[in-house]
C-alpha cells in the first residue's frame, strides 16, 4: 500500500529443515518477489540466534538508503514516525520513535496528533538513558500525557504553550 521498497529479512536460516524456496514462493505469492527471483524486493538469511546475516542486512538497508539518496537534516525541524506505543504502570505511555529529521532533547515539547507531552526520558535501543537522539535511530520516549496511534508523526515544537495549542487544534 505505501509503495515503497521493501528488504526481507529471512529469520531462522540456521535451523536445519528451513525451506527458503518455500518461504520466497510464500512472499511471491503475496507480491514480494525476492531480486534473485525477478523481483524488486532484497532478501538476506539471517540467524537473529547466531548473527548470522547481520552485516548484509545492514549492508541491503544501507545499499536501498543510498540508492534512493534518502538523506535527513539534523538542523531542520524535528519530527519522526511512531514505531510502537503503550501503556506502562510504572511510567506512563511508552513510545517507540524513528527520528526521520532534526533532534530530539530532552525537555522538547511533542505533539502527536491530540496527544502532546514533553520529553522527560528517551531511551536507545539497548535500554540505556540518552539526553539527544539524531535521525535514522529509533528510541523510547516517556512524557507523552496519553497513548499516541502507531504510524503517526510526532513533531517537536519551540516551546510547551504551541505544542499545547497544536493538540487542541488536533483534537477539534
Amino acid at each position: 500500500e505505501a509503495e515503497v521498497p521493501i528488504i526481507i529479512a529471512v529469520n531462522k536460516t540456521d535451523l536445519e529443515n528451513i525451506n527458503i524456496d518455500k518461504i520466497k514462493g510464500d512472499l511471491s505469492n503475496l507480491g514480494l518477489t525476492p531480486e534473485d527471483w525477478g523481483g524488486d524486493s532484497l532478501c538476506v538469511n539471517i540467524s537473529a540466534l547466531k548473527s548470522d546475516g547481520i552485516n548484509e542486512l545492514l549492508d541491503a538497508i544501507n545499499l536501498q538508503a543510498e540508492l534512493l539518496e534518502l538523506k535527513a537534516n539534523p538542523k531542520g525541524k524535528a519530527f519522526g514516525i511512531i514505531l510502537e506505543s503503550c501503556q506502562t504502570d510504572q511510567k506512563g505511555p511508552l513510545v517507540t520513535v524513528l527520528i526521520k529529521n532534526g533532534i530530539f532533547k530532552l525537555g522538547d515539547p511533542i505533539v502527536c496528533g491530540h496527544v502532546f507531552g514533553k520529553i522527560r526520558r528517551m531511551e536507545n535501543d539497548q535500554g540505556e538513558s540518552i539526553e539527544v537522539a539524531s535521525p535514522s535511530y529509533p528510541v523510547r520516549v516517556y512524557g507523552f500525557n496519553d497513548v499516541p496511534d502507531i504510524a503517526s508523526r510526532v513533531k517537536v515544537y519551540p516551546n510547551e504553550r504551541e505544542a499545547r495549542e497544536a493538540a487542541r487544534i488536533e483534537s477539534e
